[in-house]
């Protein structure tokens, strides 16, 4: 009765390792640049971007029963919005910094939904479709450029939305000054959704 006990209990926690590890972010160096992570579409957990010429990279990281760094995604319904935001940080000199995007008017109100979304480039134009490199709360001017999501994947089963794409814009901020962020990538399992 006890050799069972115990042999469920090793089950249980073999199982609990094996989803905490394939929740680890798997970095690909780019084969043009390796700073960056190469672009792909298998859920890695990874995002790069060159912000003002500084690599930034996402901060993700797993844990056994909740993940930080996991991208956000939230939807407003009251004004049919939905926003996007990447977690990361500059190495050197090391700082966070936060990538956003903004969306008004694409009737996406859950998770599943997002794969209306599947190969779609969307201009971001300061006004319906925003983009926002957070390097201090004063930064605050709408960024302008393109997002493409280039795969959006959703798995019923696990409730879980593969979610990949570039990005790049350029921001002209009264109190940072300009910002470009160029060579974005992103490519993420992601399994929240908040509707506000």
């Amino acid at each position: 009765m006890i050799k069972k006990y115990l042999s469920g209990i090793k089950l249980l926690l073999i199982g609990i390792c094996f989803s905490a590890s394939s929740c680890e972010p798997i970095y690909i160096p780019d084969p043009i640049d390796p700073r960056l992570p190469k672009y792909t579409e298998d859920g890695n957990n990874v995002a790069g971007a060159f912000i003002n010429d500084e690599l930034w990279k996402s901060e993700y990281f797993p844990g056994w029963f909740s993940t930080s760094g996991e991208p956000m995604i939230q939807y407003f319904s009251s004004r049919d919005s939905l926003s996007i935001t990447f977690f990361g940080a500059i190495d050197e000199p090391y700082y966070y910094e936060d990538i956003s995007f903004g969306f008004r008017g694409l009737g996406v109100t859950s998770l599943a939904e997002l794969v209306k979304l599947n190969e779609t480039k969307i201009e971001l134009d300061g006004i319906n479709s925003t983009a926002n490199a957070y390097r201090s709360s004063d930064c605050v001017a709408p960024g302008s450029g393109q997002l493409y999501f280039r795969s959006m994947t959703f798995n019923t089963e696990t409730g879980h939305l593969t979610l990949s794409g570039t990005f790049g814009f350029n921001q002209d901020d009264p109190a940072c000054g300009k910002i470009s962020v160029t060579y974005g990538r992103f490519d993420f399992t992601v399994s929240d959704f908040i509707p506000m």
